[in-house]
């Protein structure tokens, strides 16, 4: 790599600098590619030389490649509701947040996912629901949760809010803020089949393949029981989790001394990891089929922002996210 950085920067010296070849013009390209190299260059350097960094264990050179302008561009982006809701963002969001993540912080990058990759309707829901909390927020004087780890544009949108509340006649303080109601739409729920404990992961396969494309929120009921709502909705996404990790499902890589242990679920200090089998091998129809159920539960997860104990290991996160083996990003 320093090799075929040093041998660009030896053509290019060569060049003559007042040409008026276009060829010769440096680019917003050109600069984002140095800057890609340059913030690999320096992760790679920190993670084989640690040891000068000990003396300082806050120090992280990321923060050297954030850029506080695009950031702040990007938020006001992410705000506007006829934006979001019209999808009508413009295309340089996405370009530099998939190719150039290290130009924004992790809590910018994952707010513009979750406003972005779920649709419409979500992002119409997610709207509303940032809308109370300003609203909560004007009333009672209180903080607002700032937006991608910075407080500029929240704290601007709440004086907003608090301008408009001391014009308005029917406000006789801030924490009086008269803001109209309305809502644009409520979230479609799909309430499942009741589902049985006893075959979680069959059930779950059968639900998933009908409700993958579907960007209702899914609410669980199970067989013989009354309960519904988040509760068990929560308990039935626990519960594939716990199946999931199954020694009998043949899924998983695992010790070679399970068979004296007998225990039922895998359980390794690297974390879980997909054990191979050979293409000719009668198990890998269903093995597959259980990992396409992984990855639609993954998904819904994701959709509905649930949260599961699910032990995977870091090779295999990074296969997932198509990272570099040699990749350390910690945001994975």
């Amino acid at each position: 790599m320093i090799s075929i950085i040093n041998e660009n920067i030896q053509k290019s010296s060569s060049t003559n600098l007042t040409s008026n070849d276009p060829k010769d013009v440096c680019t917003i390209e050109d600069i984002l590619e140095l800057l890609r190299q340059l913030f690999y260059l320096s992760n790679t350097y920190v993670q084989n030389n640690p040891h000068p960094y000990h003396a300082d264990e806050n120090l992280s050179l990321e923060n050297y490649f954030y850029s506080k302008k695009l950031n702040n561009k990007l938020l006001q982006q992410i705000q506007d509701s006829i934006i979001i809701a019209s999808s009508s963002l413009p295309i340089w969001t996405e370009w530099l947040t998939h190719s150039y993540t290290f130009l924004y912080p992790f809590e910018t990058r994952q707010l513009y996912f979750r406003t972005t990759s779920f649709g419409t309707s979500r992002s119409i829901v997610w709207l509303q629901e940032r809308r109370d909390e300003l609203i909560r927020a004007a009333r009672t004087g209180g903080l607002l949760r700032p937006l991608g780890g910075s407080t500029t544009a929240a704290t601007t949108t709440l004086s907003s809010f608090r301008a408009a509340s001391n014009s308005n006649e029917n406000s006789s303080s801030t924490s009086n803020v008269f803001v109209p109601e309305f809502r644009l739409g409520r979230l479609k729920i799909d309430r499942a089949t009741p589902i049985d404990r006893e075959h979680i992961l069959r059930d779950a396969m059968n639900l998933f393949h009908y409700h993958a494309q579907s960007k209702a929120k899914l609410e669980i009921q199970f067989l013989n029981e009354e309960g519904t709502g988040d509760g068990p909705t929560l308990e039935f996404y626990a519960l594939i989790a716990t199946d999931l990790q199954k020694h009998s499902l043949g899924i998983w890589w695992h010790h070679d001394d399970h068979e004296h242990n007998q225990t039922i679920y895998v359980r390794k200090l690297e974390g879980l990891f997909p054990v191979p089998y050979s293409q000719n091998d009668e198990r890998l129809d269903t093995v597959c089929n259980y990992f396409s159920l992984m990855g639609i539960y993954f998904a819904k997860c994701l959709l509905d922002k649930y949260l599961i104990d699910m032990p995977l290991s870091i090779a295999f996160l990074k296969l997932l996210c198509m990272k570099s083996k040699y990749n350390n990003d910690s945001n994975i």
